[in-house]
């Protein structure tokens, strides 16, 4: 987005004296080029849009996966987002209203993908092996992030912003048919494992799931004190990762000035710390749950947060807990 917005009118901004300790001939944003004249408030609806439809399908998201195939429904919400990219460009080179609304059904297709993944793990993940895979397969969105923005600015500068999506769409589609021709839901169904893979992983899991989804019971999660202080962590982790997602950028470039290759670089760095911590944490977990020192239940409870994503789940066959 930063590099699609033209830098603010100088006659519109005020006195930068005051900000920051900047001097008048620091005042003005960074020139990444752009083609728009958009405010801070068109801006903000921009990057908002995505998160208006991306809280609405993650319950059905996750209840579908349960039902059908998590498999499917993930490869379907990257597929359909990375389509959706594609008509960005031209959607803002209509109107920022055109922009919003792709980017509204961008989130409503992204919402289940999260609660999807956790259905997959849990189908595969061994309990004494859950939270260090877990934390593997949803920090994803963490290492991502910090290849993702330096990649996004190198594009940029070298082609312009439009083939930032084309680019990355492309990668996300092949990503999907190698999704579909090689991930499975479960390890009885996955093509390259061997017997005695299969077997470790599904006498370790054990008959947790029945064949048929059991009915969601609405008034024991309604009144389960645990789901809602997982709500309200959940909320407030996701508020922190998200503001710093889309803000971060932003104030780099308004505030301190930097170049573009730098401030993806450094807007990338906390996703990093992120990344790393969370993998070592998770790790360490697994190795004291496997030595006996903690049981899962506190593991579960304390382990699986960000660099995983804030990422919980219940389980609708069994007592609410996160995995």
């Amino acid at each position: 987005l930063q590099a699609m917005v033209k830098p603010a009118n100088e006659s519109n901004k005020t006195d930068d004296n005051n900000v920051c300790n900047f001097t008048s001939s620091d005042s003005g944003e960074a020139d990444y080029g752009g083609d728009f004249e958009w405010d801070e408030v068109i801006q903000g609806f921009v990057v908002g849009g995505f998160y208006w439809g991306y809280i609405w399908t993650q319950m059905p998201g996750g209840r579908l996966a349960e039902v059908y195939s998590a498999k499917i429904l993930i490869g379907c919400c990257v597929g359909s987002t990375a389509v959706l990219a594609l008509f960005l460009p031209l959607a803002a080179h209509s109107s920022y209203i055109a922009l919003i609304a792709v980017r509204v059904l961008q989130g409503l297709v992204q919402g289940p993908m999260y609660p999807a993944s956790l259905v997959l793990v849990s189908s595969w993940a061994p309990p004494n092996e859950r939270s260090m895979l877990t934390t593997f397969v949803c920090a994803g969105d963490s290492f991502g992030t910090v290849i993702a923005f330096p990649m996004a600015a190198a594009i940029v500068r070298a082609l312009g912003w439009e083939l930032v999506f084309y680019i990355q769409a492309s990668m996300s589609l092949l990503w999907c048919a190698l999704w579909f021709l090689i991930i499975s839901d479960g390890p009885n169904t996955f093509r390259f494992i061997t017997d005695a893979e299969k077997t470790y992983i599904t006498s370790s899991i054990g008959e947790s799931k029945s064949e048929e989804s059991p009915p969601i019971p609405w008034r024991s999660i309604m009144t389960s004190m645990p789901f809602w202080a997982i709500v309200v962590a959940a909320l407030g982790d996701n508020w922190g990762w998200f503001t710093m997602l889309t803000e971060l950028p932003l104030y780099m470039k308004e505030m301190l000035r930097v170049d573009m290759a730098t401030n993806a670089l450094l807007s990338g760095m906390p996703y990093l710390g992120t990344w790393l911590l969370g993998m070592v944490s998770s790790i360490i977990g697994d190795k004291l749950l496997q030595m006996g020192y903690i049981k899962t239940g506190l593991l579960e409870e304390s382990g699986t947060n960000h660099g995983s994503h804030g990422i919980w789940t219940l389980s609708l066959d069994h007592n609410f807990h996160p995995v």
